[in-house]
């Protein structure tokens, strides 16, 4: 069950920062002349703090508490399944997107973003839970408490 629940979590944690990588680029096209870097990544890395952190709550509301990440194992075990789902994403989606097979230094680049802002992410959740902000489940019907 732990390793299911780091696979779920590392594949949504994995596919939460190709779309801020995504949506820091359309970002940094709206914004043109602007130097790519410094519009395209701080867009990115706040969109993967807050797209896993709801991500998270969600999990936690809609699938009970027992989707919750408990101790440095699993949450280590997500951040290593995001890195291994990140290629399985990316390729096959670039290769729909662009007609060719990407170059192996555009996976590396994804995965230097990766490897920083995934720790942010998953320590900023783990610190939020060690401190006592659990979620409550929504009543299963009005006036249940």
């Amino acid at each position: 069950m732990k390793a299911l629940k780091s696979i779920i979590h590392g594949l949504g944690l994995a596919g939460i920062n190709l779309g801020s990588v995504l949506l820091g680029f359309a970002v940094y096209v709206l914004l043109r002349p602007a130097p790519q870097l410094a519009v395209q990544l701080p867009v990115a890395v706040i969109a993967s703090v807050l797209g896993f952190a709801l991500w998270d709550h969600l999990g936690k509301v809609w699938f009970a508490e027992s989707a919750a990440l408990r101790g440095w194992k699993e949450f280590g075990g997500v951040y290593l399944t995001a890195l291994l789902w990140a290629p399985l994403i990316f390729v096959p989606l670039h290769y729909l997107g662009r007609g060719y097979v990407t170059a192996f230094s555009n996976v590396t680049a994804f995965w230097a973003f990766q490897l920083p802002v995934n720790i942010i992410v998953l320590g900023g959740v783990c610190v939020w839970y060690a401190h006592g902000n659990r979620v409550n489940r929504l009543p299963a019907s009005p006036g249940a408490g």
